[in-house]
């Protein structure tokens, strides 16, 4: 159960610019504490988050003991 009370860490913002009916790009702004810590556009987002995957299911250093 999470307190609603508290604020959350993480936020992302996304917006997105239209011209007639077509998306002419998206943007997004990751929020720390309330603080914009990055902007980027949609490509640049998803090879983020590929990354921060990839670091998140990297077990190599807990296999070796190292934590």
């Amino acid at each position: 159960m999470t307190d609603s009370s508290q604020q959350p860490i993480f936020r992302v913002d996304k917006y997105q610019a239209y011209e007639e009916e077509t998306v002419l790009f998206e943007q997004y702004s990751i929020l720390m504490y309330g603080s914009e810590k990055l902007c980027c556009t949609r490509p640049e987002m998803e090879q983020l988050s590929k990354l921060i995957q990839r670091a998140l299911n990297d077990r190599k250093e807990a296999d070796h003991g190292n934590r």
